[in-house]
């Protein structure tokens, strides 16, 4: 199924949603770009969701934006199971430049979890 909207901002769809179909017995991913982006790969100026998605914020499996929850993610603030943030990381295992958050907080200034690591030393259960 797919849906782009009318409308256009900069050369590019406001929405654009574009799910997976099966035609002829094959398999076709929903690629989906705009400035809100919906589908197996969605790649969003504003918003991304899809099992593949990039974004200012982004929603997904696997997801890379400026605020990015997804259970691998990768952003400035991300959340998720893998959750890698440039300044904050919070998740199973969070992974930030300043702060990391979750079971284990892996971060520069500030490592907080069941096990924190950060520039003063490793901590158990502290935060």
């Amino acid at each position: 199924m797919e849906y782009k909207s009318e409308k256009i901002f900069l050369g590019t769809p406001l929405v654009h949603i574009n799910t997976a179909e099966i035609k002829d017995k094959k398999y076709k991913k929903g690629i989906a770009r705009g400035w809100i982006a919906i589908g197996d790969i969605a790649i969003g100026k504003l918003v991304g969701i899809g099992i593949l998605s990039c974004g200012l914020t982004s929603i997904g499996v696997f997801s890379i934006g400026g605020v990015a929850i997804a259970a691998g993610s990768c952003g400035i603030i991300s959340i998720g199971g893998l959750a890698i943030g440039l300044a904050i990381g919070i998740g199973g295992v969070g992974i930030g430049g300043i702060y990391g958050i979750g079971g284990v907080g892996i971060g520069i200034i500030k490592g907080i979890g069941g096990l924190g690591i950060d520039l003063n030393g490793i901590h158990m259960g502290k935060w």
